[in-house]
């Protein structure tokens, strides 16, 4: 259902290309705009009434979608001159590809480009008609909804019978008395809720009034289509907005901002996760100055110190000018650290 109406009101958006492809303000420009979005609209007259019982009623022929100003004599006739037993609709879309190759050659559109995509366009709304007609044309079997219907009304004229309560001897008084079926009266309401339903997505192009408005459509995408294409390049002029200097909206009652749930949270200095990878790295170096450091400290000179680096059997002594933290003694006698 959704993909069918989705189908249905895509024209509006057509004539919104059209008049973005198709440029100029000469009078030939606008009866070339004002032309195709009437092809448009007359393909779409021309599937809705093979599948819709609205639309048939109100155009049962070609004589009266030329009272009606959606298809011109002069159409109507070359319509007619059009030997084939099978449907037309691909007549007015050939004619929309001869004006947009007209339009092409006489620069009313700009570019190859503009003419390219402006084809792909009405070859696309074309091909959604198509998809409209081949779910028209291969329905639900029918025997599939009368076993359905069928089922259910079978098995609610069983219930009538099967679910009554019965007055005997044998039934005790402390029973409580269902005279009301009300599980049944539950599954009635359900069941054939969701069959009536069902009923009304069998032919959504019916003429009951949950079906699709399809003469509404028509009248609302030709009005529409003509009124986009009529006021072409038409927009007002670019003048500075009352928030041309605040970034604050003035229609705003409540600050409500979208931002993340802790975002504004304040955490404690105390509180705070240390990093995985500083711990790491400072345990790794803890490590390594355990296994290939000696510091050591002299006593002759206790000003002097020599680290002592055990690397590949190897010893290198490097001499720096270290506090001696141990040197509390009046004899400077100094201890060897092993860090």
């Amino acid at each position: 259902m959704e993909i069918v109406l989705e189908y249905v009101l895509r024209s509006i958006r057509y004539a919104l290309f059209i008049a973005y492809y198709i440029r100029g303000e000469s009078e030939n420009a606008k009866r070339l705009r004002r032309t195709i979005v009437r092809y448009l609209c007359l393909t779409q007259v021309f599937v809705f009434r093979d599948i819709s019982v609205q639309v048939q009623k109100r155009f049962p022929t070609a004589d009266s979608m030329v009272d009606a100003g959606i298809l011109l004599k002069e159409e109507k006739e070359k319509l007619d001159s059009i030997k084939l037993q099978y449907n037309k609709y691909w007549a007015p879309m050939r004619w929309i590809h001869a004006i947009a190759l007209e339009a092409r050659k006489n620069e009313i559109i700009p570019s190859d480009l503009f003419y390219w995509k402006l084809c792909s366009e009405i070859d696309n709304f074309r091909y959604n008609l198509q998809l409209l007609c081949n779910y028209d044309w291969v329905p639900i079997p029918l025997v599939y909804s009368q076993v359905v219907f069928l089922a259910v009304y079978v098995h609610f004229i069983a219930c009538l019978i099967s679910r009554q309560f019965i007055v005997s001897n044998n039934t005790s008084i402390s029973d409580l008395d269902l005279i009301v079926p009300i599980m049944t009266i539950i599954q009635f309401v359900f069941f054939i809720g969701w069959l009536k339903v069902a009923q009304a997505l069998l032919n959504p192009f019916g003429d009951d009034d949950d079906d699709f408005e399809c003469n509404y459509l028509i009248d609302k995408n030709l009005a529409t289509s003509f009124c986009i294409v009529d006021n072409y390049d038409r927009a007002p002029e670019v003048r500075p907005d009352l928030f041309w200097r605040s970034h604050k909206a003035l229609s705003a009652s409540t600050n409500t901002p979208l931002i993340g749930s802790v975002a504004n949270l304040k955490i404690m200095t105390r509180n705070q996760v240390p990093s995985a990878s500083s711990d790491r790295r400072t345990d790794d170096l803890e490590k390594t100055m355990k296994r290939d450091m000696t510091c050591q400290y002299h006593s002759e000179e206790p000003i002097r110190s020599s680290i002592q680096l055990a690397q590949h059997n190897t010893s290198q002594i490097k001499y720096f000018v270290l506090p001696d933290p141990n040197m509390t003694n009046n004899n400077n006698e100094v201890e060897t650290t092993r860090l």
